[in-house]
């Protein structure tokens, strides 16, 4: 059992080196790196299992931000992981509480296709418990 232990241990270590490493490329000046680490926080979101480590190394608010003043690619990227994100209940309120809302109903306002798509997504599993949903009808 120890070395099971030992093992996942390790395992966890590196997934969240390698998140936060992808994170702070989130902070960078250059935006095509920002949409590209977007890109590939959006990848690991796919998994179950990766997307708390996502929330811990802090990308929530640098999502938003890049949702709000992202290239289009950085946006569309950037509601892609908010839309595969929002599908865990417990992550849904934190991306409320950083005011992803507006961000989201702008991105389906002006998005790109599939941006649009992204945005759209995150707003329904949004809507889907009710303290988040009085929010999603508030906003419009």
């Amino acid at each position: 059992h120890y070395r099971l232990l030992r093992a996942a241990r390790k395992s966890c270590s590196r997934v969240m080196s390698q998140t936060k490493s992808i994170v702070a490329r989130l902070k960078g000046k250059v935006p095509a790196d920002k949409a590209l680490a977007a890109e590939s926080l959006a990848a690991l979101a796919m998994e179950k299992a990766r997307r708390q480590p996502i929330v811990t190394a802090g990308a929530l608010p640098l999502l938003v931000e890049l949702l709000r003043t992202g290239t289009p690619e950085g946006r569309l990227h950037s509601a892609g992981v908010l839309a595969r994100l929002s599908e865990d209940a417990h992550i849904r309120t934190l991306i409320v509480s950083e005011d992803a809302l507006p961000a989201l109903i702008e991105v389906l306002k002006d998005g790109t296709g599939l941006a649009k798509a992204n945005a759209a997504g995150c707003i329904s599993w949004l809507a889907h418990d009710k303290p988040t949903r009085a929010l999603v009808v508030a906003a419009g």
